[in-house]
């Protein structure tokens, strides 16, 4: 259930079963997006993310939050199973670095 979406996108591939998406007003402008997963279910509102040059790789990422803001420039993480529980948890950083 989506009002105003749009997608500017070259090459989106997307190979997913029950994937439910309710959200209002979501803009994605991408190049070269892959998603492959099963179950995903996303709820969101007022969601507002600018990246440039973010890199993650993950296995097994947990997280729970609730307000969570992050402004950030060139963030990279690379983590094997990161968890994280938090409130209103706020992190404005310029090259921060985590190798886990």
């Amino acid at each position: 259930q989506d009002t105003n979406l749009k997608i500017q996108d070259t090459n989106l591939k997307i190979q997913d079963t029950n994937l439910k998406i309710q959200d209002t007003n979501l803009k994605i402008q991408h190049t070269n997006l892959k998603i492959q997963h099963t179950n995903l279910k996303i709820q969101v509102t007022n969601l507002k993310i600018q990246v440039t040059n973010l890199k993650i790789q993950h296995t097994n990422l947990k997280i729970q939050h609730t307000n969570l803001k992050i402004q950030h420039t060139n963030l990279k993480i690379q983590h094997t199973n990161l968890k994280i529980q938090h409130t209103n948890l706020k992190i404005q950083h310029t090259k921060f670095n985590i190798l886990t």
